[in-house]
């Protein structure tokens, strides 16, 4: 195939990926929204106080920015379907070991799935792309809405698998979910051409050029606005599901009679 010639996925096994692609999405955003509903059960085994508690979502973001940054560069170097696998592999691991009693790890383990999700959320939605060409804007709302149904359906599961204390059941259950769509993708990645490094394209091939377009755009007003309020939406949102559990707890042993 020549250099800068776009890969072309027509074949039904590339449109058997899909539902593969989508159901780990759907498992992106359980993991996405975890830290909300066990929070109240990790403070109490890590004795943790509400400032401590709080620098679980900096290690998490702070995880993420940094996976998303190195995507680009890793999905050139790998190929987007062994970063994938490698990303849920590692996002098993981490899920895991918040199961355990150490908040030294317990931290390490929110940064590396944070991380994990920096990686697998843009190399997915590049690859639901390029397998959809000619429907890119209907296969990418898909997707949006399988992360959804993860991200809303997530919390009350695993409130509900864990109502007794034992959180680590829920975890190793999500856990092998995870581990199960990194199996199946990395057995894809052996036999499929495009898990390779990609090409460079037409617009990539003055690298200099192409960073100078980039600085420009990132220098815009419209940039920094839209940026700003991502920063707003993400922080209320991560603010308002990820304490919700915690105020809850504490407002109904504040006011036993209020769950008469």
């Amino acid at each position: 195939m020549p250099i800068g010639e776009p890969i072309v996925h027509s074949s039904q096994r590339d449109r058997q990926l899909a539902p593969l692609l989508n159901s780990g999405f759907l498992l992106v955003g359980v993991v996405n929204t975890l830290l909300g509903p066990i929070l109240p059960m990790l403070a109490a085994r890590w004795r943790l106080h509400d400032a401590e508690a709080g620098s679980l979502f900096i290690a998490q973001f702070t995880g993420a920015m940094i996976g998303s940054a190195l995507s680009s560069p890793m999905i050139e170097r790998w190929g987007t379907l062994r970063l994938m696998a490698c990303g849920y592999a590692a996002m098993a691991a981490a899920v895991v070991c918040l199961g355990v009693n150490s908040w030294g790890i317990g931290l390490l383990s929110v940064f590396s799935s944070g991380f994990a999700l920096g990686l697998i959320t843009p190399a997915t939605n590049l690859l639901v792309a390029e397998i959809n060409s000619e429907r890119r804007a209907a296969a990418l709302n898909i997707l949006s809405v399988a992360w959804a149904l993860g991200a809303v359906a997530g919390p009350p599961l695993i409130a509900l698998f864990a109502r007794d204390g034992r959180l680590l059941r829920p975890l190793i259950g999500l856990a092998a979910l995870l581990s199960f769509i990194a199996l199946l993708i990395a057995r894809r990645s052996l036999t499929d051409s495009s898990s390779g490094p990609h090409q460079p394209k037409p617009n990539q091939k003055d690298p200099a050029r192409f960073k100078r377009s980039a600085l420009r755009a990132w220098a815009s007003p419209y940039a920094l606005l839209t940026g700003g309020l991502i920063f707003i939406y993400v922080g209320t949102e991560t603010a308002a599901g990820g304490w919700i559990a915690s105020y809850a707890q504490r407002l109904g042993a504040a006011r036993p009679d209020w769950c008469a």
